[in-house]
């Protein structure tokens, strides 16, 4: 087996530490993003309009529901403020994942915390 502690992937002779913190890459190496203060103008938002994973909540129970969702509702009003970004002058960007994603997907407030370098994603405790 190979003694790899030496190699430059692990600090070893070639090893070459970044120069600037996170923050101060943003933009250039990674994507513009994070949040400074919650009160300050919003650039861009990261979307997905609701769709047929919303058909789970017909069992609302299932999938940790009070009741039913309304699928043409939430389309509506999802458009609605989407629409209302656009106007004023926010980017909307639209997710669209391979698999049909959880229904309660649409709750992102509880699982993300926007940060000025990104986001720390959380692990909910239900598998729902």
């Amino acid at each position: 087996m190979t003694d790899l502690r030496n190699t430059s992937a692990f600090g070893g002779t070639g090893w070459r530490p970044r120069k600037e913190n996170l923050r101060m890459e943003l933009g250039t190496i990674w994507a513009q993003c994070g949040v400074f203060a919650e009160w300050h103008p919003l650039k861009t938002v990261l979307l997905h309009r609701p769709g047929r994973e919303l058909e789970a909540s017909s069992d609302p129970n299932a999938v940790l529901m009070l009741a039913p969702v309304d699928i043409q509702r939430a389309q509506k009003q999802h458009d609605a403020l989407a629409n209302t970004y656009k106007k004023l002058g926010v980017t909307v960007l639209y997710l669209e994942p391979k698999q049909s994603p959880p229904p309660n997907q649409m709750f992102m407030a509880d699982v993300l915390f926007p940060t000025p370098e990104g986001v720390i994603l959380a692990r909910p405790a239900s598998a729902v």
